[in-house]
C-alpha cells in the first residue's frame, strides 16, 4: 500500500489577535488604511472557538462572540463582481488602401473571467446583531463555515429540529435513568 503525502499547502496567517489556547484561525481577513505605506487597522477571523473583530491600532477587541452562544449568519448586500480580459480590434488591407474588403472594425472576441460574490455576513445571537464582516467575499462560505463549527460543538441547530428534539429528549431520559 502507498499513501499518498500531499504537501503541506497551508497558509499561515500572520495575524495579531490575542489567541486562547487550542484555538486557530479558520477565516482571516485584514482591514488595511494608507495608500503607499499600508497599515493593518483591524483584522477580522473565525477560529474554531469564536467570531472576533479585533482592533490593531488600540490592541483591544471590538466584537467577537463564541460558537458555544449558537450564533445564526445572516447574509446580506450580495453583489457579483465581474473580472473578464477580451475583445480586440482588427485590422483589413483596405484599411492601407491594398484591394480586398472589410474596413476597420472591434469585436468581442473569447471572454475569459470569473465572477465573485461578495456580501455582509451578520453574526446574530438573541436577535442582535453581535459582529457584522462587511464585503466580504464568499459570505456563503463564512456562513457554512460558522455552521459547520456549531455542528461539530454539538448544537443540532434548526436546520434539523425533530433530530435535535429527539436527541435532547434521549439526554433527558438518560438522566432520569442515571437518579
Amino acid at each position: 500500500m502507498i499513501i499518498e503525502n500531499k504537501p503541506n499547502s497551508a497558509r499561515q496567517v500572520n495575524s495579531v489577535i490575542p489567541l486562547h489556547e487550542g484555538e486557530g484561525i479558520l477565516w482571516h481577513r485584514e482591514v488595511t488604511q494608507g495608500l503607499l505605506r499600508k497599515e493593518v487597522v483591524l483584522e477580522e477571523a473565525v477560529t474554531n472557538q469564536r467570531c472576533i473583530k479585533y482592533d490593531v491600532k488600540n490592541r483591544q477587541i471590538v466584537a467577537q462572540i463564541g460558537i458555544d452562544h449558537r450564533p445564526e449568519v445572516v447574509v446580506m448586500n450580495l453583489h457579483r463582481v465581474s473580472n473578464s480580459i477580451g475583445g480586440g480590434v482588427f485590422l483589413t488591407p483596405r484599411m492601407f488602401g491594398l484591394p480586398g474588403l472589410g474596413g476597420f472594425g472591434a469585436y468581442g472576441g473569447p471572454r475569459r473571467g470569473n465572477i465573485k460574490i461578495f456580501g455582509d455576513a451578520s453574526i446574530i445571537s438573541d436577535g442582535k446583531i453581535v459582529v457584522t464582516f462587511e464585503n466580504i467575499q464568499d459570505p456563503h462560505g463564512l456562513r457554512m463555515l460558522v455552521e459547520a463549527l456549531k455542528r461539530e460543538a454539538g448544537f443540532m441547530g434548526p436546520r434539523n429540529p425533530r433530530r435535535w428534539l429527539q436527541m435532547r429528549e434521549a439526554r433527558l431520559n438518560r438522566q432520569d435513568w442515571m437518579q
